[in-house]
């Protein structure tokens, strides 16, 4: 008999991590949550697609890349949304995606700082801020200066469509813009958190990452979720930030 000063023991094995069978990416207002869609590598035809929260049923479909939105929800309350997908000729069980997310509105943009006036002490034209938002066709259209209105569909994050602005020293005329030398486009990106899993970085196309927005400036996370760095600036945490979409000169 050998004695032995300690041995090496198996905890386990590891193989490859499939991506998840069946996931869906969720989004939330004060009100309502919604679903973008059923993904993951178990999708195929002949399923149907029932959604519940809390346990209630609330609708169902038959088409994979449907959204789904519960509303009528109560503010800053957290749900839980179930989406159980069985065979849709014989009610066979084929699996089930469980999500829990709380309801809170995106931080709305901060527009203080662009500018709006059309021109400086000496009459020289200066570059001026517009809202921007896109039509059924997904084209940019201009809308009044920041000083104005905004358009009534200028953003809504649960649908993601996110905040639009334009900087531009041309002019303006029904939704365009003529005799520019420069012009910028700015999207507003709200605070949020999110979570990217192992599985979602082996199978980015069949995989999404969860983001899911914080209200003000808070640092609480769920479990698993991270804010970007981004959204501290000097120390400082913020509630969003613009980020340059692209440039247009002549």
């Amino acid at each position: 008999v050998h004695e032995l000063p300690g041995f090496w023991a198996m905890k386990y094995t590891a193989g490859d991590e499939a991506a998840l069978r069946f996931n869906t990416e969720v989004t939330a207002t004060n009100s309502s949550i919604r679903t973008k869609g059923i993904t993951g590598t178990a999708v195929g035809n002949d399923q149907v697609y029932k959604y519940y929260i809390n346990g209630t049923y609330k609708g169902q479909s038959t088409t994979a890349t449907d959204s789904f939105t519960y509303t009528g929800l109560n503010a800053n309350t957290q749900y839980t949304i179930l989406v159980e997908i069985r065979n849709s000729s014989t009610d066979a069980y084929i699996g089930t995606v469980v999500k829990q997310i709380k309801t809170i509105d995106a931080n709305p943009p901060v527009l203080t700082g662009f500018n709006t006036k059309e021109k400086d002490e000496n009459n020289n034209k200066l570059p001026v801020t517009y809202y921007v938002y896109y039509d059924s066709n997904d084209n940019p259209v201009v809308g009044n200066r920041i000083d104005g209105a905004a358009p009534s569909n200028w953003y809504d994050y649960s649908n993601s469509k996110w905040a639009n602005i334009v900087v531009t020293d041309g002019t303006v005329t029904n939704g365009t813009i003529t005799g520019a030398t420069k012009t910028t486009y700015f999207v507003w990106i709200p605070r949020y958190e999110f979570m990217a899993t192992s599985s979602q970085q082996k199978a980015p196309a069949t995989a999404r990452t969860e983001v899911r927005f914080i209200s003000e400036t808070s640092n609480d996370t769920d479990i698993g979720y991270q804010i970007p760095e981004a959204f501290t600036f000097n120390g400082t945490p913020l509630k969003g930030f613009w980020a340059m979409k692209y440039t247009a000169g002549e």
